[in-house]
């Protein structure tokens, strides 16, 4: 075997027992939207593509401060509490925590079973953000909502978007950094050439 597939297969088992011990419990859910997605309201900010409400578990966030309407899913309303995205986990799970990517100028909330679980807050600015939450305890749920707050209650506007909804089992990650995976990529690079020699 040579040695570039030894090393693709350690990285295999490695990821394997990785997932085998928990992680991102909404990864491939199934997703489903209530109240009306893309459709616009105002005309201000320019609409984008409406993505399949699927990609929202697939487990790929959009590069930090893309654009609010590129290839995600948004909905715009001056009250939007007659939309939601829907996750079924398909069964009970015990969530720690989520990363969530959405727009950054807005605010939102996520419930499950039970009610309300926890804020989504988003500092402001402009386009996608992956935002980190940590649950003080955790909860037990068979579905995620996720809501957006009114615009005149947040003080933003009344246009919203969601690219990715991960629910952790165990440890939340950090939210993830395109710049951390080139010098991981080189290194992994780099060490295979050494085994080479």
């Amino acid at each position: 075997m040579t040695l570039n597939l030894k090393w693709l297969l350690s990285v295999v088992a490695l990821a394997s027992c990785a997932s085998a011990l928990g992680g991102n419990v909404a990864l491939g859910k199934p997703v489903s939207l209530t109240g009306a997605f893309g459709v616009p309201i105002e005309f201000v900010y320019g609409h984008g593509t409406l993505a399949p409400a699927s990609t929202i578990t697939d487990g790929i966030f959009h590069p930090e401060h893309s654009y609010w309407s590129s290839d995600s899913v948004w909905w715009e309303a001056d009250d939007p509490s007659g939309q939601s995205i829907d996750i079924d986990l398909q069964g009970n799970k015990s969530i720690v925590g989520f990363l969530v990517q959405a727009d950054d100028n807005d605010d939102y909330y996520l419930t499950g079973d039970s009610g309300w679980i926890c804020d989504v807050a988003f500092a402001g600015g402009g386009g996608l953000i992956t935002r980190s939450i940590t649950l003080p305890t955790p909860v037990v749920t068979s579905h995620l909502h996720l809501f957006a707050y009114p615009g005149v209650i947040s003080g933003h506007d009344s246009s919203f978007a969601c690219t990715e909804i991960q629910a952790f089992d165990d440890a939340v990650p950090p939210v993830p950094e395109p710049a951390t995976f080139l010098p991981l990529a080189a290194g992994a690079l780099a060490l295979t050439r050494r085994r080479k020699r």
